[in-house]
């Protein structure tokens, strides 16, 4: 037994993810809370950053604890660090499901951190 808190921390990879999506904020964001939503947590607060010429850092605070998005749209790739302190049960195969369908990408790799 752990003298940890519990957590679930979750590194995504999505290569080949359609440029458009994730190159400015206001594009990027409803993608985001669509994800969160479908996920089941709880969102507090946003904080993002637009970079130029285009790329996004998109942070949101958790009522479970916090989920970052970098995105480099140059590779059409996007990395998303999901951390939560509750068990929600996630599963490989879930969030790979979930992360193709809202973001319509075909390249993911999913690790748990532990």
């Amino acid at each position: 037994m752990s003298n940890y808190p519990y957590k679930e921390h979750w590194i995504l990879e999505i290569k080949d993810i359609s440029r458009e999506k994730i190159e400015k904020v206001q594009h990027f964001v409803p993608y985001a809370d669509v994800y969160i939503k479908q996920l089941g947590l709880t969102e507090i607060e946003e904080f993002s950053q637009q970079f130029e010429p285009y790329g996004v850092t998109l942070v949101k605070i958790l009522g479970e604890s916090h989920i970052a998005f970098h995105s480099w749209p140059e590779y059409n790739y996007l990395h998303i660090d999901l951390l939560t302190c509750i068990e929600l049960g996630l599963t490989k195969e879930k969030l790979q499901f979930l992360t193709e369908e809202v973001f319509e990408a075909e390249d993911v790799h999913i690790r748990q951190v532990n």
